[in-house]
């Protein structure tokens, strides 16, 4: 939950770089919020409006952790536009949130897992 919230602090921050721990940490607590929020809108309970600025919050989130996650690689954040492509788009997206980050300093940052 930590990382989670870290992530949630960083989400207008696109500069520096993520591991695959933060994607993954940021996700799955993000997936049972949303599940929890759709299903408490399907009955009744949750509003329209708290639904839809959950998802735009974390959708700005999910950004900026794909970009950092992309400089991590050694690649420029502009590769997210690789989604416009269909198809094709996420495959190539999923590659590079799945690729192994480099080990050293590169220009966007230092390697985030050396830091404590």
């Amino acid at each position: 939950m930590k990382l989670y919230c870290k992530a949630l602090s960083n989400t207008l921050t696109t500069s520096g770089r993520s591991t695959r721990t933060d994607i993954v940490s940021f996700m799955i607590p993000h997936i049972i919020i949303c599940l929890y929020l759709i299903y408490g809108y399907l009955i009744g309970v949750t509003s329209n409006a708290v639904l839809s600025l959950y998802i735009c919050l974390s959708t700005l989130t999910l950004i900026s952790l794909f970009i950092r996650r992309i400089h991590d690689t050694g690649h420029s954040g502009w590769l997210i536009f690789m989604l416009l492509i269909p198809g094709m788009g996420m495959a190539l997206l999923i590659f590079f949130l799945s690729k192994k980050g480099q080990p050293y300093h590169n220009r966007y940052g230092y390697n985030p897992r050396s830091e404590t």
